[in-house]
């Protein structure tokens, strides 16, 4: 993932849900600087997944947000999502690019 904060003023969370999105938990939440600007490949992130095998249906989300208005945002990438066992795995971003957006979710669904 590489994560670029223009004044301390947008995040980017990765959240997990196991009823279908009704209710969201967070498992990340980044409002400083990861990676370099513009560059690949960024941060590898690993998340831990493991309190959640129970579920029938996990749905994870990205979102990128500034939750303020009129100002300005820089952007977020993610690339390379692997689901295995009771991890998460993220690296190498580059096809994957958000600017500016004030919400965007991606969903992975998984059953057991």
């Amino acid at each position: 993932m590489n994560y670029q904060n223009f004044a301390f003023l947008d995040f980017l969370d990765v959240d997990i849900s196991t009823d279908m999105g009704a209710n969201w938990i967070n498992l990340l939440s980044w409002n400083e600087d990861h990676g370099g600007f513009g560059a690949a490949p960024g941060e590898a992130v690993s998340l831990d997944l493991s309190g959640y095998l129970g579920a029938d249906t996990l749905n994870i989300r990205w979102r990128y947000y500034d939750p303020n208005t009129f100002d300005f945002d820089w952007y977020a990438q993610v690339d390379d999502v692997v689901i295995e066992g009771t991890r998460i795995a993220v690296s190498e971003p580059a096809s994957l690019a958000l600017f500016g957006l004030p919400l965007f979710a991606f969903y992975r669904r998984s059953r057991r």
